[in-house]
């Protein structure tokens, strides 16, 4: 369950991200601002408690 609820945050991170963006004038650019985004979450992200 906890692994789904990270995927589902980070999913949802990462679609405003791309949502707010709007238009890409490229894959790569596109590429770029998802691998820079997912630094920006991974940074944030706690590992929870192992229970």
């Amino acid at each position: 369950m906890l692994v789904t609820n990270a995927i589902e945050s980070m999913h949802m991170q990462l679609r405003k991200i791309v949502k707010n963006r709007g238009h890409f004038p490229s894959d790569e650019a596109a590429s770029k601002l998802l691998y820079l985004a997912l630094g920006n979450i991974e940074k944030d992200w706690k590992m929870p408690p192992i229970t």
